[in-house]
């Protein structure tokens, strides 16, 4: 008799996932012992490396599986146990190695010469940069990594923990390999850097240590440390009990719960609408230079620059006018051909990027929950999550989201999303759909016209309608010229806001704070030939039926690229 697909997962042995909650039902000791066996080898090679001294590389081991053993009813249904305590470990090894520094710290009268030691099997400056470079990856990508490479395990064996199939798990550790040794070689260290992956053997005392009780003081004082990170941040944002930061997500894109479903945080009050029509500011990225503008085109201030050419639509201004964020291909570029996209928030009266968020190939951003969070989607083909961080970028946490698309905007409401997906299996070039989500995640409707191309898409700031800029294919009847859309939440229905010019470009297109009025950026096309210089470069403000259009801001060879209206 052939065994059927579930009778075969039986005779494979528990997944990590049955065992976390074999454990957190029963307090199971062996389903325990078994999570150490498999996952102890990575941990303690990540607490060596960064720590570099072996007690307290064994102290952060332990913590990091106290974590666990305390929190084991809190992973998020679905998020691989290796990724999760990746982070956990590499926390706990941060605080033990800073620890220990101030400990050590003593003041000298004369400095000593360094003594002759032994060659480390791993340079401790490349072992912490892979650890670093590691955790910045993805979701999908840092989990194929953690299980095939600092795990060992067998790839069918992988690929069934993280229940994809094993030519999916291959192309992603391919790109985790080829992402990692790039940004390696940016940092100066050589692909043999890799090498500091290499799990490590955990001696039969260290675990059985984790039976015992009293826990150690050095131990006990690691884990609260994680524990006390992992928690308050969430309960400053959104008010929600004590729980992990990746599963404290805002209210309604949260992953399924462990237990009971946690209380959903208040939505967020609506914007206040200003006094006259199309009031408030503008952030217009022009050039490297996001530049604050008033509706009219007067500049109020041009911002410290960035050297970023390009946004890629994603320029955001915070609610409280004070911040942005922003996601834009790094510059210069590593080599030619190599396209990096980071996320960065920053003051407006800061110069240079701002702060990193720590996610790489973001390519949208949006603010949500009042301005306390800031969501935003992978530019990664099949990619499946999208990530929250805190308003300040910190705190990253990845929330799983449709297979293939991109979140590009939340509604002001928190109930819905803006999606992205790119169909590539119809005849001549691939064509995007703006799809609306409900915050679940589930498909309410696709809201672009069909075989047109999207150029932007956004929430109306006032929340009843979404704003679509399209680009006609060849065969409609009006080709060439682009067309703002307007699509009412209330039915779906669509109206038509403005044509473009023929020939016109559209880069990108927001609403005002009231919703009256909608302003967007183009640039218009040259004979073959003419150089860039030439170009001309706009931004129009326009009423909701294109009526009262004024082109308020011009650039001749200095790309106008996102806009954004508070």
């Amino acid at each position: 008799m052939t065994p059927t697909v579930a009778g075969l997962a039986r005779l494979a042995g528990p997944t990590d996932a049955d065992l976390l909650a074999r454990f957190a039902a029963t307090r199971d000791d062996a389903a325990f012992a078994e999570l150490v066996r498999r996952h102890g080898p990575a941990v303690l090679a990540v607490c060596r490396r960064l720590t570099g001294h072996a007690q307290d590389a064994e102290d952060a081991f332990q913590a990091a599986f106290l974590v666990l053993a305390r929190k084991a009813d809190r992973v998020r249904p679905g998020e691989p146990v290796a990724g999760w305590l990746y982070g956990v470990a590499v926390r706990a090894a941060r605080n033990a190695a800073a620890r220990t520094w101030r400990r050590r710290e003593v003041l000298v009268e004369a400095v000593p010469d360094v003594p002759a030691r032994a060659a480390e099997p791993f340079d401790a400056d490349a072992a912490a940069a892979v650890l670093d470079e590691v955790e910045r990856l993805p979701d999908f990508l840092r989990s194929a990594v953690i299980l095939c490479e600092l795990e060992g395990r067998p790839r069918a064996a992988a690929a069934r923990e993280l229940g994809v199939a094993a030519g999916t798990l291959s192309s992603r550790l391919a790109a985790a390999r080829k992402r990692l040794a790039a940004r390696l070689a940016a940092r100066g260290f050589a692909p043999a850097a890799l090498a500091a992956l290499a799990p490590a053997a955990v001696p039969p005392r260290l675990a059985a240590a984790l039976a015992a009780t009293p826990v150690p003081p050095a131990v006990a004082s690691l884990a609260n440390g994680v524990l006390r990170a992992m928690t308050l941040k969430p309960l400053r944002a959104a008010g929600l009990a004590v729980a992990l930061v990746a599963a404290a997500v805002a209210a309604g894109f949260a992953g399924p719960p462990a237990a009971a479903d946690p209380a959903p945080a208040p939505p967020p009050a609506a914007p206040q609408a200003v006094a006259a029509a199309g009031g408030g500011q503008l952030l217009l990225w022009c050039g490297g230079n996001p530049v604050l503008l008033r509706p009219d085109g007067t500049e109020v201030r041009k911002l410290p620059g960035t050297g970023f050419e390009d946004a890629h639509g994603s320029a955001r201004l915070h609610p409280d006018g004070k911040r942005f964020a922003y996601s834009s291909e790094e510059q210069p570029r590593p080599k030619v051909g190599d396209t990096r996209v980071e996320t960065y928030v920053r003051d407006l009266t800061a110069p240079g990027l701002g702060k990193a968020v720590g996610v790489e190939n973001a390519a949208a951003v949006a603010w949500g929950d009042g301005g306390d969070r800031l969501y935003g989607g992978y530019n990664a083909p099949g990619c499946d999550t999208a990530w929250v961080s805190d308003a300040d970028g910190g705190d990253v946490a990845e929330f799983s989201f449709p297979v293939g698309r991109l979140l590009l905007d939340r509604s002001p409401d928190g109930r819905h999303l803006l999606a992205l997906k790119v169909n590539r299996d119809v005849d001549g070039p691939p064509v995007s759909e703006v799809h609306l989500l409900r915050a679940d995640r589930t498909t309410v409707a696709v809201v672009s016209p069909a075989r047109y191309q999207v150029a932007a898409a956004r929430f109306a700031p006032d929340g009843r309608s979404i704003l679509l800029g399209v680009d006609p294919p060849a065969a409609a009847a009006d080709p060439g010229r682009p067309v703002i859309l307007r699509v009412s939440m209330k039915d779906l229905s669509e109206s038509t806001v403005t044509r473009l010019p023929k020939g016109t470009t559209l880069e990108s297109v927001c609403g005002s704070p009231d919703g009256a009025r909608v302003a967007y950026t183009w640039y218009a096309a040259q004979p073959e030939g003419v150089p860039a210089s030439e170009y001309v470069y706009g931004l129009t403000v326009c009423d909701l039926r294109g009526g009262n259009a004024a082109t308020v801001y011009t650039r001749k060879g200095t790309a106008l690229g996102s806009v954004d209206w508070r």
